[in-house]
Protein backbone atom coordinates (compact mmCIF):
# COMPACT_ATOMS: atom_id res chain seq x y z
CA UNK A 1 0.00 0.00 0.00
CA UNK A 2 1.50 3.59 -0.69
CA UNK A 3 2.40 5.82 1.55
CA UNK A 4 1.51 8.50 -0.26
CA UNK A 5 -2.33 9.71 -0.23
CA UNK A 6 -3.43 12.01 -3.45
CA UNK A 7 -4.93 14.91 -2.48
CA UNK A 8 -6.01 18.93 -3.93
CA UNK A 9 -4.42 22.17 -3.52
CA UNK A 10 -7.27 23.10 -1.75
CA UNK A 11 -6.90 20.29 0.94
CA UNK A 12 -2.87 21.12 1.24
CA UNK A 13 -3.47 24.90 1.80
CA UNK A 14 -6.64 24.08 4.76
CA UNK A 15 -3.88 21.66 6.63
CA UNK A 16 -1.21 23.57 6.51
CA UNK A 17 -2.62 27.10 7.50
CA UNK A 18 -4.25 25.43 9.95
CA UNK A 19 -0.89 24.16 11.69
CA UNK A 20 0.05 27.16 11.39
CA UNK A 21 1.85 29.35 13.92
CA UNK A 22 0.77 33.26 13.80
CA UNK A 23 4.25 34.28 12.90
CA UNK A 24 5.85 31.31 11.58
CA UNK A 25 9.07 32.25 8.59
CA UNK A 26 7.51 30.68 5.51
CA UNK A 27 10.39 30.30 3.05
CA UNK A 28 9.90 29.88 -1.15
CA UNK A 29 12.43 29.35 -3.73
CA UNK A 30 11.71 31.49 -7.24
CA UNK A 31 12.08 29.62 -10.04
CA UNK A 32 10.25 27.00 -10.73
CA UNK A 33 8.51 26.86 -7.40
CA UNK A 34 6.82 30.51 -6.40
CA UNK A 35 6.51 30.60 -10.82
CA UNK A 36 6.32 28.90 -13.87
CA UNK A 37 9.72 29.79 -15.57
CA UNK A 38 12.77 31.70 -14.69
CA UNK A 39 13.23 35.29 -13.63
CA UNK A 40 16.46 35.33 -14.27
CA UNK A 41 16.44 34.01 -17.83
CA UNK A 42 13.17 36.43 -18.99
CA UNK A 43 15.30 39.60 -17.37
CA UNK A 44 18.30 38.37 -19.82
CA UNK A 45 16.20 38.62 -22.27
CA UNK A 46 14.68 41.89 -21.98
CA UNK A 47 18.01 43.28 -21.27
CA UNK A 48 19.45 41.85 -24.52
CA UNK A 49 16.08 42.75 -25.85
CA UNK A 50 16.17 46.68 -24.66
CA UNK A 51 19.86 47.14 -25.99
CA UNK A 52 21.37 47.38 -22.30
CA UNK A 53 23.86 44.82 -22.12
CA UNK A 54 27.83 45.66 -22.67
CA UNK A 55 28.55 44.49 -26.52
CA UNK A 56 31.71 42.95 -24.74
CA UNK A 57 29.61 40.52 -22.57
CA UNK A 58 27.77 39.05 -25.79
CA UNK A 59 29.27 36.20 -28.60
CA UNK A 60 30.44 38.50 -31.10
CA UNK A 61 27.25 37.06 -33.95
CA UNK A 62 24.94 38.71 -30.90
CA UNK A 63 26.80 42.29 -30.37
CA UNK A 64 24.68 43.88 -33.25
CA UNK A 65 20.84 42.77 -32.23
CA UNK A 66 18.26 44.36 -33.77
CA UNK A 67 16.40 44.80 -30.15
CA UNK A 68 12.77 45.01 -31.04
CA UNK A 69 12.47 41.65 -32.96
CA UNK A 70 15.28 39.71 -30.26
CA UNK A 71 12.50 36.88 -29.40
CA UNK A 72 12.78 34.80 -26.45
CA UNK A 73 13.56 31.78 -28.92
CA UNK A 74 16.71 33.63 -29.98
CA UNK A 75 17.19 33.84 -26.70
CA UNK A 76 17.37 30.48 -26.08
CA UNK A 77 19.47 29.53 -29.05
CA UNK A 78 22.06 32.14 -27.50
CA UNK A 79 21.64 30.64 -24.45
CA UNK A 80 22.34 27.25 -25.57
CA UNK A 81 25.40 28.79 -27.11
CA UNK A 82 26.77 30.16 -24.02
CA UNK A 83 26.10 26.05 -22.28
CA UNK A 84 28.14 24.42 -24.79
CA UNK A 85 31.05 27.30 -24.58
CA UNK A 86 31.14 27.26 -21.05
CA UNK A 87 28.91 24.97 -19.13
CA UNK A 88 25.31 25.08 -17.56
CA UNK A 89 26.41 26.73 -13.95
CA UNK A 90 28.45 28.90 -15.86
CA UNK A 91 24.92 30.35 -17.65
CA UNK A 92 24.19 31.43 -14.32
CA UNK A 93 26.64 33.77 -14.19
CA UNK A 94 26.46 35.05 -17.63
CA UNK A 95 22.78 36.14 -16.77
CA UNK A 96 23.51 37.55 -13.94
CA UNK A 97 26.42 39.60 -14.99
CA UNK A 98 24.37 41.33 -18.11
CA UNK A 99 23.22 43.39 -15.61
CA UNK A 100 26.42 45.18 -14.98
CA UNK A 101 26.53 48.94 -16.06
CA UNK A 102 23.06 49.34 -14.76
CA UNK A 103 22.08 50.84 -11.57
CA UNK A 104 20.35 48.17 -9.20
CA UNK A 105 17.00 49.61 -9.95
CA UNK A 106 17.10 49.32 -13.61
CA UNK A 107 17.25 45.58 -13.14
CA UNK A 108 14.42 45.56 -10.87
CA UNK A 109 11.91 47.86 -13.82
CA UNK A 110 13.63 45.66 -16.55
CA UNK A 111 12.52 42.46 -14.43
CA UNK A 112 9.35 43.56 -14.06
CA UNK A 113 9.40 44.72 -17.65
CA UNK A 114 10.50 41.31 -18.49
CA UNK A 115 7.60 39.52 -16.44
CA UNK A 116 4.62 41.50 -18.22
CA UNK A 117 6.14 40.54 -21.89
CA UNK A 118 7.15 36.66 -20.73
CA UNK A 119 3.35 36.34 -19.38
CA UNK A 120 1.99 38.00 -22.40
CA UNK A 121 3.09 34.77 -24.44
CA UNK A 122 2.36 32.42 -21.57
CA UNK A 123 5.95 31.71 -20.48
CA UNK A 124 5.34 32.85 -17.06
CA UNK A 125 3.04 32.55 -14.78
CA UNK A 126 3.04 32.59 -11.21
CA UNK A 127 2.54 28.72 -9.45
CA UNK A 128 -0.56 28.14 -7.57
CA UNK A 129 -1.29 27.30 -4.75
CA UNK A 130 2.36 28.17 -3.79
CA UNK A 131 2.13 31.67 -4.71
CA UNK A 132 -1.37 32.20 -3.24
CA UNK A 133 0.80 31.11 0.43
CA UNK A 134 3.76 33.28 -0.10
CA UNK A 135 0.98 35.88 -0.74
CA UNK A 136 -1.64 35.12 2.04
CA UNK A 137 1.37 35.07 4.62
CA UNK A 138 3.59 37.51 2.94
CA UNK A 139 4.48 39.87 6.23
CA UNK A 140 6.01 36.17 7.15
CA UNK A 141 7.17 35.21 3.93
CA UNK A 142 10.58 34.95 2.46
CA UNK A 143 12.13 34.66 -1.33
CA UNK A 144 15.65 32.47 -1.66
CA UNK A 145 16.89 32.25 -5.25
CA UNK A 146 20.13 32.02 -7.17
CA UNK A 147 18.45 34.62 -9.93
CA UNK A 148 20.11 38.51 -9.20
CA UNK A 149 18.25 39.89 -5.80
CA UNK A 150 16.97 42.71 -8.21
CA UNK A 151 14.88 40.86 -10.61
CA UNK A 152 13.51 37.99 -7.62
CA UNK A 153 12.55 41.45 -5.78
CA UNK A 154 9.99 42.31 -8.79
CA UNK A 155 8.54 38.47 -8.28
CA UNK A 156 8.22 39.57 -4.52
CA UNK A 157 6.33 42.98 -4.94
CA UNK A 158 3.90 40.59 -7.28
CA UNK A 159 2.80 38.77 -4.08
CA UNK A 160 3.41 41.60 -1.01
CA UNK A 161 6.63 40.15 0.31
CA UNK A 162 9.28 43.00 1.46
CA UNK A 163 12.24 43.50 -0.32
CA UNK A 164 14.15 43.15 3.05
CA UNK A 165 12.97 39.22 2.60
CA UNK A 166 14.14 39.18 -0.41
CA UNK A 167 17.62 36.62 -0.97
CA UNK A 168 19.38 36.50 -4.24
CA UNK A 169 22.55 36.79 -6.06
CA UNK A 170 23.92 40.16 -6.06
CA UNK A 171 26.48 41.68 -8.17
CA UNK A 172 29.49 44.18 -7.12
CA UNK A 173 28.21 47.78 -6.82
CA UNK A 174 30.49 50.20 -7.45
CA UNK A 175 29.19 54.13 -7.00
CA UNK A 176 25.86 53.06 -7.71
CA UNK A 177 26.69 51.04 -11.00
CA UNK A 178 26.80 47.25 -11.19
CA UNK A 179 30.09 45.34 -12.05
CA UNK A 180 30.19 42.15 -13.87
CA UNK A 181 32.02 40.50 -10.34
CA UNK A 182 29.18 38.85 -8.53
CA UNK A 183 29.51 40.36 -5.02
CA UNK A 184 29.90 37.44 -2.31
CA UNK A 185 29.56 34.75 -1.46
CA UNK A 186 28.53 33.95 -5.02
CA UNK A 187 25.60 32.53 -6.53
CA UNK A 188 22.51 31.47 -3.70
CA UNK A 189 22.66 27.69 -3.96
CA UNK A 190 22.63 25.10 -2.02
CA UNK A 191 24.56 25.42 1.32
CA UNK A 192 25.07 29.28 0.78
CA UNK A 193 20.59 29.41 0.51
CA UNK A 194 20.67 28.16 4.20
CA UNK A 195 23.57 30.52 5.55
CA UNK A 196 21.97 33.44 4.10
CA UNK A 197 18.62 32.69 5.64
CA UNK A 198 20.56 31.86 9.10
CA UNK A 199 22.13 34.95 8.85
CA UNK A 200 18.70 36.51 8.24
CA UNK A 201 17.54 35.08 11.78
CA UNK A 202 15.66 32.85 10.07
CA UNK A 203 16.56 29.42 11.17
CA UNK A 204 13.58 27.33 12.03
CA UNK A 205 10.74 27.84 9.13
CA UNK A 206 7.84 26.21 9.34
CA UNK A 207 7.01 25.43 5.92
CA UNK A 208 9.62 25.77 3.04
CA UNK A 209 9.15 24.79 -0.52
CA UNK A 210 11.65 24.27 -3.74
CA UNK A 211 12.34 22.29 -6.46
CA UNK A 212 15.82 21.43 -7.62
CA UNK A 213 18.85 19.59 -5.67
CA UNK A 214 19.83 23.42 -5.00
CA UNK A 215 17.23 23.94 -1.96
CA UNK A 216 17.73 20.79 -0.65
CA UNK A 217 20.14 22.42 2.52
CA UNK A 218 17.21 24.51 3.29
CA UNK A 219 14.64 22.45 2.81
CA UNK A 220 16.21 20.68 5.74
CA UNK A 221 15.48 23.86 8.02
CA UNK A 222 11.58 22.97 7.51
CA UNK A 223 10.05 22.68 11.15
CA UNK A 224 6.84 21.42 9.79
CA UNK A 225 6.27 21.39 6.13
CA UNK A 226 8.45 20.66 3.03
CA UNK A 227 6.83 21.04 -0.28
CA UNK A 228 8.72 19.59 -3.27
CA UNK A 229 7.73 20.79 -6.70
CA UNK A 230 8.71 18.03 -8.93
CA UNK A 231 9.65 18.90 -12.79
CA UNK A 232 11.78 15.77 -13.70
CA UNK A 233 14.13 16.36 -16.98
CA UNK A 234 12.41 19.29 -17.48
CA UNK A 235 14.13 21.29 -15.06
CA UNK A 236 18.28 21.41 -14.49
CA UNK A 237 18.89 18.47 -12.25
CA UNK A 238 15.47 17.83 -11.68
CA UNK A 239 15.96 13.87 -12.11
CA UNK A 240 18.97 14.44 -9.74
CA UNK A 241 16.39 16.26 -7.04
CA UNK A 242 14.28 13.08 -7.46
CA UNK A 243 17.28 11.08 -6.15
CA UNK A 244 18.01 12.92 -3.73
CA UNK A 245 14.24 12.52 -2.15
CA UNK A 246 14.49 8.59 -2.54
CA UNK A 247 17.47 8.78 -0.05
CA UNK A 248 17.58 11.05 2.45
CA UNK A 249 13.46 11.07 3.03
CA UNK A 250 12.71 7.40 1.83
CA UNK A 251 16.37 5.46 2.76
CA UNK A 252 15.81 4.43 -1.00
CA UNK A 253 12.66 2.00 -0.12
CA UNK A 254 10.10 4.46 -1.98
CA UNK A 255 10.21 6.95 -4.72
CA UNK A 256 7.55 9.91 -5.14
CA UNK A 257 4.71 9.41 -7.41
CA UNK A 258 5.46 9.95 -11.50
CA UNK A 259 1.58 11.06 -12.22
CA UNK A 260 1.09 14.89 -12.21
CA UNK A 261 -0.58 16.14 -9.41
CA UNK A 262 -0.71 16.67 -5.10
CA UNK A 263 0.52 14.27 -2.97
CA UNK A 264 1.62 14.23 0.59
CA UNK A 265 3.33 11.65 3.19
CA UNK A 266 4.38 11.66 6.94
CA UNK A 267 7.86 10.76 7.67
CA UNK A 268 10.92 11.88 8.87
CA UNK A 269 8.71 14.13 11.63
CA UNK A 270 7.28 16.16 8.79
CA UNK A 271 4.48 16.57 6.28
CA UNK A 272 5.85 16.34 2.67
CA UNK A 273 4.07 17.56 0.05
CA UNK A 274 4.94 16.85 -3.92
CA UNK A 275 3.28 18.27 -6.35
CA UNK A 276 4.52 16.79 -9.60
CA UNK A 277 4.49 18.36 -12.92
Amino acid sequence: MSIFTKTTPEALVKKIRAKSPADAPWVFDCDGTLIKGDVASFSAWALIRLGLVRPELLPKKWQKITSHIFTYVQFQELRLEIIAEFGMAKLFDWECTLHAGLPPINSLEVARFALKESEKTGLFALNHPLSDLAAVHSPYSWIVSGSPKHCVTAVGEMLGIDKNKIIGTRLKTVDGIQSNAIDEPGIIWEGLKRNALEAAGVDAPFLVAGDTIGDWAMMEMSTHFVWCVLWGSLRYRGDEFRKVIEDRVFDNKESPPTEAGFYSCETKGKSWIFEIK
